[in-house]
């Protein structure tokens, strides 16, 4: 059975090991930078027994905006519904905007935030000093 919990620092260490499992590009987290998220920030986990299966990580921002900095899931329980679960903790606890940056070829991540009322407010160009052109930020009012 999955359970949805607020992230502990003794987490972390599982967090980075699943987003390395997932994509081991540069921009996964490190565990100082997830501690950090914990601390200051909303970070959740989905867990199947002790195994973290899903994370969203996100921090307070400029002008009190949450701002979603990852969302990672193990692949083996993508469509299961636990992506609407996290996020609905999130806006739950958060209680101010949301925003998330996309790539545009996440249609499918695209696809979920707009049904959870998310909305496109602008294109970012060369975000993160990323190689890659745009991405998109969207924002969900609270």
């Amino acid at each position: 059975m999955i359970s949805i919990s607020k992230a502990k620092i003794k987490d972390c260490p599982k967090i980075v090991q699943l987003e390395k499992k997932v994509r081991n590009d540069e921009f996964v987290a490190n565990v100082y930078e997830n501690s950090t998220f914990i601390e200051y920030g909303f970070v959740f986990i989905a867990k199947d027994s002790e195994k973290i299966v899903w994370a969203i990580v996100s921090f307070i921002g400029k002008n009190n905006v949450v701002f979603v900095s990852d969302f990672v899931v193990d692949p083996k329980y993508r469509n299961h519904g636990i992506w609407h679960k996290l996020y609905n903790k999130l806006i739950k606890e958060a209680q101010r905007p949301i925003h998330a940056l996309i790539w545009p070829e996440y249609k499918q991540s695209i696809h979920l935030h707009e049904s959870l009322g998310f909305n496109l407010i602008k294109k970012v160009d060369k975000p993160y000093g990323s190689k890659k052109n745009i991405m998109y930020l969207y924002e969900l009012k609270k």
